[in-house]
């Protein structure tokens, strides 16, 4: 099992167009470990692998997990992920679209991802892109698998993060977040338990300034919206609109910064430094941990054989 398992990862770094190239004897695909290591019948066997009992589960069962044939799987690399690595202070959550284009009832098509059909993933990065937790999208039914607070009535897409940092609340870590999680409520619960957020926010999400939602703003200006609570609202507008001239203007939460404006790496027309706020350069720092973890993966794609009957022997 050591063996097929590292020969499938290996398939990720020793990309060949069809799987069965990778027992070739021909002199331009040959290459010595994989059939030194198992024959290629052998490997191809292996495709029945099972990781749990079929008879145990009800399949015409609509509330069944979605996931029992893999569940005990995934539940094994989320236990390694989370043991295995001693964070920094910035993490961060985001989606990712693994590429899949079989049938599957909870597959998601999102256009504005890169592989636009597959299998939606929420998971829990290191700002150096490195993995600590992950769920996988399944529906309704992944409702069961989030944290609950009789005391707050939080929504699906408050639980997710905060099911995610379960392990790392009260260490005094700052949570970077995208407009689909952040929320003022979100917000004062992670402070109550020793963690700070950092976040862009819809800005008719409940609870969020209205005042400041409302404001008029000029480019390059920043507007502060200090909460009784300690939440900072942040309204940002970018010096250059966007490419159909609409003026590129961001809302944030924040209750790891103050009200400060620092010179970021980009300079205007006449050379000079643009100002922004502190809490818009650490999101930017921060908050592409998923989006890097991607790219890095994204050279290792490990070949699966969808047909077998097709292969020469």
């Amino acid at each position: 099992m050591f063996a097929f398992i590292g020969l499938s990862m290996l398939m990720g770094v020793v990309y060949k167009p069809r799987l069965h190239m990778h027992w070739s004897t021909d002199a331009i695909f040959h290459t010595d470990i994989f059939p030194t290591v198992m024959a290629r019948d052998r490997y191809l066997s292996l495709r029945f692998l099972h990781f749990a009992d079929n008879t145990a589960v009800n399949v015409s069962d609509p509330e069944r997990d979605r996931l029992w044939k893999i569940r005990q799987l995934t539940e094994m690399v989320r236990t390694q992920c989370r043991v295995v690595y001693s964070p920094d202070r910035d993490l961060c959550v985001d989606e990712l679209l693994l590429l899949f284009k079989w049938r599957l009832g909870f597959k998601q098509s999102i256009k504005s991802k890169r592989a636009r059909f597959g299998i939606k993933l929420f998971e829990l990065c290191t700002k150096s892109g490195i993995l600590l937790d992950f769920m996988v999208y399944t529906g309704r039914h992944m409702n069961k698998e989030l944290m609950t607070d009789p005391e707050t009535e939080l929504l699906t897409s408050e639980r997710i993060p905060l099911t995610l940092m379960q392990p790392y609340l009260s260490k005094g870590h700052r949570l970077f977040l995208d407009n689909f999680y952040t929320s003022p409520r979100l917000a004062s619960y992670l402070l109550e338990r020793q963690t700070t957020l950092v976040g862009t926010v819809c800005p008719n999400r409940r609870d969020f300034s209205a005042d400041l939602a409302r404001a008029g703003i000029e480019r390059g200006q920043t507007k502060f919206s200090l909460s009784d609570t300690g939440i900072l609202a942040v309204k940002y507008r970018a010096p250059q609109d966007k490419a159909n001239k609409k003026p590129k203007v961001v809302h944030l939460l924040s209750t790891a910064h103050g009200n400060d404006i620092a010179a970021s790496s980009k300079k205007d027309k006449d050379g000079n430094a643009m100002m922004k706020p502190t809490c818009v350069l650490d999101y930017n720092k921060s908050m592409g941990g998923v989006d890097l973890m991607d790219q890095q993966l994204d050279s290792l794609l490990v070949i699966y054989a969808r047909r077998t009957s097709g292969i020469r022997k």
